[in-house]
């Protein structure tokens, strides 16, 4: 076995640990809480009583209590406890989860980074973001830039709808192209994995013993009074003795005076002792909880990229910079830091450590790792190289023509996909003035400026939409006719003449190539307003109805649509509806049928592939006609499936996958069926 097959057996090992140990913490906690129930009972029912009754001088004054009476007590106290640490979790959550990733970013004093951005090494940040994202198979969060000389990355938002991810200037010169790659990796790891909306429930939840810890706080002062007032009643009752004066009925109130004061004081010291108690060691568990969910988005970037080399020599640069002496490069521990230090790459120095030690998250990913840094990562460290990458020396792009899916040449949900040579193909540049119909493009003399590529034109939330509509013109003149009539009838001038002029380019593009460019096109058409979105979803859906036929550019747009920007504008309210596989059995025969014939050569290979991928789920179903199987029931039924409930939804996806392994070829349909399939499902690509 190879040193890299033995390195991704040890990732994919220690990411399974890194589930088993948040698991075994969140059971402490919930342990740790049963257990200081059981002490409030056992303070309540059995300490506060002895301790009243040990105060008392007069047995008749005394708490007697049946066992009865003290079981039932011992229920009330522990149902008002429960619910007041609930109530008090419940108030936490609702006050801070309103905050989205924007919001925090903000926060941070970091910048947005805009779609058209001219700038060079802002322009491969986000296409390093967006490569990541099509691999992790969400919609691109905002990218933001903190001009901080730090060396830091960070992640924020309780769900990829709501996520925001930046980087430092400082670890933009630092790291190569790769590591950085990594690093964002991490923090997007952090947003699939869930980890903020993790975090929060269980600093919520440790917050409800802070409250208990506050109420306690309060009872001592009242318990304080309560004694000085019972030691004022005692002593005025010693004085009328000594005058001779007694009155029993006064004396047994003063008994039980000074015997509830010091029951009372017993019980607002527990309650305040219990409450500490429960918040440090709720916060402890926190923290390492935190930690485990480093080592996690650590080994989900290494999986992810492909790359465990880049994100351990990351590491590496960060404990440099840990340990330096430069100013310019060093890790920021200020106050405000400390306040994100969840969100952040690199770690903060503290007794509660968010952060695991950088040497164990190493070898977590180089298990060979012995703690020496080698000579040529501490030479890079002294010489930043910036964002040049490791394997060319110079600035490199994800968004390159020539591989139309970014993230498909893996293993899809567990399952080892084959890769198909990828059509090979270059944005054409053309010119401004004319389009397809009404001459041929001229030639560009190389005295004349470069012209602008598709790829410019996909970045800037304005003319995005407009390429989104090029892209959807039919090719067929009849069709085109009626899709430019609705045009002109619903688009104003200057966005008509915009799609005219990116028609000639759009219209030669093949279908792989248009569902390449429109994934790129979401980030910025994320820019747009809830209104503008809403005005361009329905002309996209106006332009692929106008045909009565849907072809599989079609669909995928629309699945991207759905699935990843109304998600995103939080237009995405699908309830779940289906909970059994058996409730979307013919959906599931349609869609596995369409999947199998596009992939088979005969009908034998197309039988083979649809037993194979149902004996995969163990299900028995006859397989359908062909006739049934084509690509309008496909989407019908793929509408249908989006309602299934996340668990159905990952088996019949990977049940796809199944079918298409089936003969160890992937075609450029099955890619893109799977593409469509992905983005509809809200379904990431996966490493194996």
């Amino acid at each position: 076995m190879s040193n890299g097959s033995r390195i991704r057996a040890n990732i994919h090992s220690n990411i399974q640990n890194a589930h088993g140990a948040t698991a075994k913490l969140v059971l402490y906690f919930f342990l740790a809480t049963f257990i200081i129930v059981i002490l409030m009972d056992i303070l309540v029912v059995v300490i506060v009583p002895a301790v009243y009754n040990a105060t008392i001088t007069e047995p008749e004054n005394a708490i007697e209590m049946t066992g009865e009476a003290r079981a039932g007590l011992s229920i009330i106290v522990s149902i008002l406890t429960v619910l007041f640490l609930l109530g008090a979790w419940g108030f936490s959550y609702l006050a801070n989860s309103s905050f989205t990733g924007v919001d925090v970013a903000e926060n941070m004093g970091a910048r947005l980074v805009q779609p058209n951005t001219s700038d060079a090494q802002e322009r491969q940040l986000l296409d390093i973001v967006q490569e990541l994202c099509s691999r992790f198979g969400i919609a691109m969060p905002p990218v933001y830039i903190q001009n901080t000389g730090d060396i830091n990355a960070f992640a924020a938002g309780l769900s990829p709808r709501t996520a925001a991810v930046g980087v430092t200037l400082g670890s933009m010169r630092l790291f190569t192209r790769e590591e950085l790659t990594c690093v964002l990796g991490h923090e997007l790891g952090h947003v699939i994995n869930g980890d903020s909306r993790l975090k929060l429930n269980m600093g919520c939840a440790a917050s409800g013993f802070s409250f208990v810890h506050w109420i306690g706080d309060k009872l001592l002062i009242k318990a304080q009074q309560r004694q000085d007032v019972s030691e004022m009643n005692i002593a005025m009752e010693q004085q009328n003795a000594q005058m001779g004066i007694y009155d029993e009925q006064t004396h047994n109130k003063n008994d039980q005076i000074k015997g509830g004061s010091a029951a009372f004081l017993v019980l607002a010291a527990g309650v305040f002792a219990l409450g500490f108690i429960g918040f440090k060691v709720g916060q402890l568990i926190l923290y390492a909880i935190s930690r485990q969910r480093e080592f996690l988005a650590d080994l989900t970037a290494a999986k992810m990229t492909g790359n465990p080399e880049a994100m351990a020599h990351a590491l590496m640069k960060i404990k440099l910079a840990c340990e330096g002496d430069d100013e310019s490069m060093h890790i920021d521990s200020s106050p405000e830091r400390n306040a994100y230090a969840q969100f952040y790459f690199a770690p903060v120095s503290s007794w509660y450590n968010t952060h695991p030690d950088t040497n164990e998250r190493i070898r977590q990913l180089l298990p060979n790792y012995n703690g020496v840094i080698p000579s040529y990562i501490k030479q890079q460290f002294a010489n930043p190289p910036g964002l040049t990458s490791e394997r060319t020396g110079g600035y490199t792009s994800s968004y390159s023509s020539d591989s139309p899916f970014p993230g498909m040449a893996m293993g899809l949900a567990g399952n080892n996909l084959a890769q198909a040579p990828a059509p090979q193909s270059s944005a054409p540049q053309f010119d401004f003035l004319q389009t397809q119909a009404q001459q041929p493009q001229q030639v560009v003399t190389p005295q004349e400026p470069p012209k602008p590529k598709f790829i410019d034109f996909i970045r800037a939330p304005y003319s995005a939409r407009c390429a989104i509509f090029a892209l959807l013109i039919d090719a067929n003149q009849e069709v085109r006719m009626n899709q430019w009539n609705y045009l002109q009838h619903t688009l104003d001038s200057s966005l008509l003449k915009l799609v005219q002029k990116l028609l000639p380019v759009a219209i030669k593009y093949s279908c792989a190539e248009k569902i390449s460019m429109a994934e790129k096109s979401l980030y910025a058409l994320q820019q747009m307003t809830i209104s503008q979105y809403k005005d361009f979803r329905k002309i996209v859906n106006e332009l692929t109805a106008a045909d009565q036929r849907l072809d599989l550019f079609e669909l995928t747009l629309r699945c991207l649509i759905t699935g990843r920007l109304d998600y995103r504008y939080g237009l995405n309210k699908n309830a779940v509806k289906f909970t059994k596989a058996s409730q979307l059995g013919n959906e599931f025969q349609i869609m596995l049928g369409y999947v199998a014939y596009s992939g088979a050569d005969n009908m034998t290979d197309a039988q083979g592939a649809f037993a194979h991928a149902c004996n995969s789920i163990r299900c028995k179903m006859p397989m359908p006609e062909k006739s049934s199987c084509n690509l309008s029931s496909f989407a019908k039924a793929l509408a249908k499936i989006q309602f299934a409930s996340t668990p159905i939804k990952a088996m019949f996806f990977n049940a796809f996958i199944d079918c298409i392994n089936y003969d160890g070829k992937v075609t450029t349909r099955e890619r893109e069926l799977v593409y469509a399939l992905g983005a509809a499902l809200d379904l990431r690509f996966d490493l194996d």
